[in-house]
């Protein structure tokens, strides 16, 4: 999966420099709302190390925020998708009624692909 190939390198340096947690943002999303990260880092705690957003759409692996230790062991095998990454680890939903509650909208979550997708969302 290049998605998790994509992860490896950077948490890892994340995991080297001592970083405690990390938050992923794919370059696709571009409506992401900063009330998102804290939100989803307010979820972590010592008995879970990872907090992923699901949208109207289901799972956003793509948008987690993380322990960086348990992240990093949990991309040690590049051929998992990212939603099995995220299923190796202690994970906490945060559902479309507790993000609307913290003030964030459906497009947070918006991916934009193509031209077509630019053309949708003007």
């Amino acid at each position: 999966n290049s998605a998790v190939r994509g992860m490896q390198g950077p948490v890892f340096l994340a995991h080297e420099l001592g970083w405690k947690t990390v938050q992923l943002a794919p370059c696709d999303v571009p409506f992401l709302d900063a009330k998102l990260p804290p939100l989803l880092y307010s979820k972590l705690s010592s008995r879970i190390n990872c907090a992923a957003p699901y949208s109207d759409s289901g799972l956003e692996p793509l948008l987690i925020c993380a322990q960086t230790d348990g992240l990093n062991i949990a991309l040690n095998d590049a051929r998992l998708a990212a939603h099995e990454v995220i299923s190796k680890m202690k994970t906490i939903a945060v559902k479309p009624a507790e993000w609307r509650n913290a003030g964030l909208g459906e497009r947070c979550f918006m991916n934009i692909n193509s031209a077509e997708d630019i053309q949708f969302i003007n």
